[in-house]
């Protein structure tokens, strides 16, 4: 007989068979809107406040944006956040807030989007019914002001919430760069990204990392998986945090701080040899990307099977780079360079398509056999 629990869709959660005891103690408490948003004779927040920095002025508020937490509510729509405020003018529940229990504060673990467009509403920051909240009637004032909200705070140890953060947003559209920031206090790869970036040998451009910060981590995803491939090998070159999920906490070489130095200066030379070239077609190539060149290279680069030596592999990389440069639909776009290759070995980034491509790219870097093989292949480059 079927078990009314259908695990399909969760094959990648593994559960002992033992029932687990208890790892966190959780107390409820109700608290309205006038009280959390309430401000002190200045004019100030007393207990939340969503507009300031995640660090320095908020570490004296009892509640708070923890840093692994996204800056959601800058996503929302002018709609959505005026249904939510629609939702506590009729008193319709808008799901309870959960906060772990720190020092003396209370880091806002699920809920944070919610509290900040709230927030940002009672601060004038928008408009309801074509009207700001200072507008209002006083009756509708203290109707929003008397809303009352739950509240669980947590308490347990840093693995813990950091588990339970995980768990809040397994079915939320969390996206990678969200899941890699949220585990930097627990996984040293991650910490390993985050201190490469800061690396004296890190040209921050090259790697779009340049604007980096809490509220732009699009670019960790793409080094997590250099650290990763550099680290712990060719099946990790990826930026999907699914794909990384069994190294990101193993702990990192010991020498990885020279194994990143030195592919940094090997890749830097290929750009700079490059871009010696005056035929440009393309300027935007894509170095940083994991599912581009920076991936392919990766590969070969750490590939200690191939005959080639590292400068023969960097002379070969050099040629193919400044073709891309110069031919648009070489190496992006129509693909031209894996012509006859299936949609998905050139779309994908997984090891096997990668060491596909790669040894497309080798075969075409051999100049005795490139036009027969450019031919049957199907690759214009000229």
């Amino acid at each position: 007989m079927a078990s009314e629990y259908d695990s399909s869709d969760n094959e990648d959660v593994v559960f002992d068979e033992e029932i687990p005891d208890p790892v966190m103690d959780i107390e409820r408490i109700q608290l309205s809107l006038g009280a959390l948003f309430e401000k002190n004779s200045e004019g100030k927040p007393r207990l939340f406040d969503s507009s300031v920095d995640r660090v320095g002025e908020m570490d004296i508020l009892r509640y708070r944006i923890p840093l692994r937490q996204r800056y959601g509510a800058n996503n929302w729509s002018l709609p959505d956040k005026q249904l939510l405020v629609d939702s506590v003018f009729k008193r319709m529940p808008i799901q309870g807030i959960t906060v772990s229990q720190q020092s003396s504060w209370r880091d806002v673990e699920d809920g944070a989007s919610r509290l900040t467009v709230l927030q940002n509403y009672y601060n004038d920051g928008f408009v309801y019914k074509n009207k700001k909240f200072s507008d209002l009637d006083r009756t509708f004032q203290n109707r929003f002001e008397q809303y009352v909200v739950s509240i669980d705070v947590v308490t347990g140890t840093a693995d813990d919430i950091d588990e339970l953060f995980q768990r809040l947003n397994r079915c939320k559209p969390l996206q990678d760069a969200d899941r890699y920031k949220s585990m930097e206090r627990i996984s040293p790869l991650v910490d390993a990204a985050l201190k490469l970036m800061t690396e004296p040998h890190w040209e921050k451009k090259f790697w779009n990392t340049h604007t980096f910060s809490d509220t732009n981590r699009k670019c960790l995803p793409d080094v997590c998986g250099l650290v990763a491939t550099l680290a712990f090998g060719a099946n990790y070159t990826s930026t999907s945090s699914a794909r990384l999920q069994e190294v990101l906490r193993k702990p990192m070489p010991l020498n990885f701080t020279e194994l990143a130095s030195d592919f940094c200066k090997y890749y830097y030379r290929i750009k700079r040899r490059v871009e010696e070239t005056d035929n440009i077609v393309r300027k935007q190539m894509l170095w940083h990307k994991i599912s581009k060149q920076c991936g392919l290279i990766l590969q070969d680069y750490i590939d200690q099977t191939s005959p080639m030596s590292l400068k023969e592999k960097e002379d070969m990389w050099v040629e193919i780079m400044t073709i891309a440069r110069s031919v648009e639909h070489f190496f992006y776009n129509k693909q031209t360079l894996f012509a006859s290759l299936p949609k998905g070995v050139r779309q994908n980034a997984l090891k096997s398509d990668l060491q596909k491509k790669l040894e497309r790219i080798r075969k075409f870097y051999d100049k005795e056999k490139r036009e027969d093989f450019c031919m049957v292949e199907g690759i214009e480059w000229q």
